[in-house]
């Protein structure tokens, strides 16, 4: 028996999919009762890793709506003025769970 992966799961590509990917799952969970999101919440948040910033920006570059290509571009310009010295250190955002689109899903 073999599983399949969806084309969106894997390649180049994969990445720009995944914030989407993460808000849909977001708002499924958000039917679920209280005490269930209690537990699923916290793991969401801990695992939010393809909600970083750069992450969320590929997505916005790479999404068939223009007017969010175009505030994904305007965004990376906005980061690329700013001068910055020393290494970042990655830091998992926090997510907003009530985001109604993924670009709205860390501030």
């Amino acid at each position: 028996m073999a599983i399949h992966l969806h084309e969106a799961c894997m390649g180049p590509t994969a990445m720009a999919f995944k914030p989407k990917h993460l808000h849909k799952m977001i708002q499924l969970t958000r039917q679920l009762p209280n005490e269930v999101k209690a537990v699923i919440d916290p793991v969401l948040m801990r695992n939010s890793y393809v909600a970083h910033p750069e992450n969320l920006l590929l997505a916005m570059v790479a999404d068939e709506r223009p007017h969010i290509r175009q505030l994904g571009l305007r965004r990376i310009m906005k980061a690329r003025s700013q001068l910055i010295t020393g290494v970042r250190q990655f830091k998992v955002p926090n997510i907003n769970f009530s985001a109604t689109d993924y670009i709205d899903l860390i501030n």
